[in-house]
């Protein structure tokens, strides 16, 4: 996200959205979140139209918890491949 003017600047960043995907064969999970920027003081302005992903993941990586969010989705597909529940047809209806 980008605001159009802070401090005499213009078009800057104040927030890095995300998404992390993540699949092992048939299974998949994502998660997203956004991180919130400040302006930090005596740290060079760089313009929108000059900015690189590898300087916006370097922000974005700064604040969060990247092996958090892997393991995360790791548990998410671990539980998908051995549920913990599942629904079994009633013995009644099967034919």
């Amino acid at each position: 996200m980008v605001e159009n003017s802070v401090n005499g600047l213009e078009n800057v960043v104040v927030k890095i959205t995300w998404i992390c995907d993540a699949q092992d064969g048939d299974f998949q999970a994502s998660a997203s979140g956004y991180v919130p920027l400040e302006a930090y003081l005596g740290m060079p302005f760089i313009p929108f139209d000059e900015l690189t992903e590898a300087t916006v993941w370097e922000w974005a990586e700064k604040k969060i918890d990247k092996r958090m969010i892997e393991d995360g989705l790791i548990a998410v597909i671990d539980a998908q491949k051995h549920p913990r529940y599942v629904y079994l047809p009633t013995p009644w209806n099967q034919s």
